[in-house]
């Protein structure tokens, strides 16, 4: 990003090393509306960036990522990926396997130091949004009250051309209240004394330490997700890339891949929707609504690799068996003890469901529907 004064009066300063080349493409001139724009330039101070939302996230969530970093630290990446190697592989590395213990004693103190900073970042953006869609909706309230009273008003007025000065005043006395602006009215009176209030994310008091004679990354993933569970429930950690972040935290590490971006995608967006019941009568209820959240919402595409070819929408079925087991592992996560075998109930049926349903999200979703009569 450069200033256009800057480009008029001075032209554009490139400094480049030996068979180095830079290609300026798809140039365009944009008014800078809030200042936004101006920030990022001088944040960037001349280096290019690949996504304008990611520059801006990088400046204005500065500290929360370097809270958040402290987190994902190279020294827990390391010990985390100890789970993954074998007996020979630790003592070539002269490395000790990572335990539940040794862990927690890592990330317990940043784990802390990051939420007090999230809640702060939260708490501030919560409060705005919601003051924010507050004042609308009374704006919007108050037009319906005034479009109520201007409704009423010419009522009256057509009655009293028509009726003895009796009548009118029956008329007039109507002309101020009607059922609808009662209503109305104490809607408008409901909000004007709401108070937006943040409720703070905690610390997980528990997380999915990973188990087993084979531990890959996925289950180390599920153990950084579990940490955050809080946040991602909240919509906070989509918000805040955390994903884009993670997989930054980790590439270079010992449990780095290339997977793990699209893992923390997926398992922020599961994240946000309701937990099933899971009670006894709540079984066609919680599938419908599971195969729903996959087949059919705006994160179809990212969680079943979603695709609309003449009229269809498809699924990927390598993707879709990846979300149901994603899927199944976080609801596992919040389930309890006496809940976990109806949630396998419930995904063994889904993992049929999607078998039979030749790849069409219509028919996956449709084979949990209630029968017509």
């Amino acid at each position: 990003i450069r200033k256009s004064r800057d480009i008029c009066e001075q032209g554009i300063f490139i400094a480049l090393n030996g068979f180095e080349t830079q290609i300026f493409l798809d140039i365009r001139q944009e008014r800078d509306v809030n200042g936004s724009l101006k920030e990022i330039c001088d944040f960037l101070n001349g280096k290019g960036t690949q996504d304008l939302h990611t520059a801006w996230q990088d400046l204005h969530y500065k500290n929360l990522y370097q809270a958040f970093q402290n987190v994902i630290s190279s020294e827990t990446c390391l010990a985390l990926g100890t789970l993954k190697m074998s007996a020979k592989e630790l003592k070539a590395e002269d490395l000790k396997k990572a335990t539940a213990a040794s862990v927690k004693k890592l990330i317990s103190s940043p784990l802390e130091n990051f939420y007090k900073t999230a809640n702060e970042f939260a708490e501030k953006e919560y409060i705005a949004e919601q003051t924010e869609l507050l004042a609308r909706e009374k704006a919007e309230t108050l037009r319906l009250i005034d479009e109520e009273k201007a409704r009423l008003s010419e009522e009256a007025k057509n009655a009293e051309a028509k009726k003895s000065s009796k009548a009118k005043s029956s008329s007039k006395a109507k002309e101020l209240s009607s059922p609808a602006l009662k209503s109305l009215e104490k809607k408008l009176s409901e909000l004007e004394k709401t108070v937006v209030k943040f409720v703070p994310f905690a610390v997980p008091k528990s997380l999915a330490f990973p188990s087993g004679t084979k531990i890959t990354n996925d289950d180390i993933y599920l153990y950084i997700f579990s940490a955050l569970t809080p946040i991602a429930e909240s919509k906070f950690a989509r918000k805040w890339s955390l994903e884009r972040k993670i997989a930054e935290f980790t590439g270079n590490t010992a449990i780095g891949d290339m997977l793990s971006y699209d893992f923390f995608k997926r398992a922020f967006m599961l994240a946000e929707e309701k937990m099933p019941k899971l009670s006894e009568t709540s079984t066609k209820e919680d599938l419908l609504a599971l195969a729903s959240n996959l087949a059919l919402s705006e994160n179809s595409w990212t969680l079943l690799g979603a695709n609309e070819f003449n009229g269809t929408k498809w699924f990927n079925k390598e993707k879709m068996e990846s979300s149901l087991s994603l899927y199944k592992k976080i609801i596992l996560l919040k389930a309890s003890a006496g809940k976990k075998e109806a949630v396998e109930a419930l995904f063994k049926k889904l993992n049929a469901a999607q078998k039979k349903a030749e790849y069409k999200c219509e028919n996956f979703v449709k084979a949990f529907e209630s029968k017509k009569k």
